[in-house]
């Protein structure tokens, strides 16, 4: 059975993160609307999460989608909290191994 694929508005914001052990540094990147990129620092804690949330909301934008690296721990449970919260926010964690390989491959 194929998977339905929603396509995703073109008013909707990605959002790149980089995940420590105390705090989460967030990216969400602009649109064609409003192309400029908004920058934020939350506690990985769940009230971080919760606030982490809010910010993005009050930006006005569906999210495209949530990326960050694999950081072990601190990432799973950053990434765990954010889908407990908003279960429709698409969140990929990402191997820095192969993305250090993919860069090397376009260079």
């Amino acid at each position: 059975m194929k998977k339905e694929i929603t396509p995703v508005p073109l008013s909707a914001g990605w959002i790149g993160m980089d995940i420590s052990k105390d705090f989460s540094d967030v990216a969400l990147w602009g649109d064609l609307e409003a192309p400029a990129m908004l920058n934020g620092r939350f506690l990985n804690t769940q009230v971080g999460a919760e606030e982490l949330v809010t910010w993005i909301e009050l930006q006005g934008r569906e999210v495209a989608g949530i990326v960050m690296e694999w950081t072990g721990r601190y990432s799973r449970e950053v990434a765990e909290r954010l889908m407990a919260l908003r279960p429709n926010w698409p969140v990929a964690l990402i191997n820095p191994v192969r993305q250090e390989s993919l860069a090397e491959e376009e260079a």
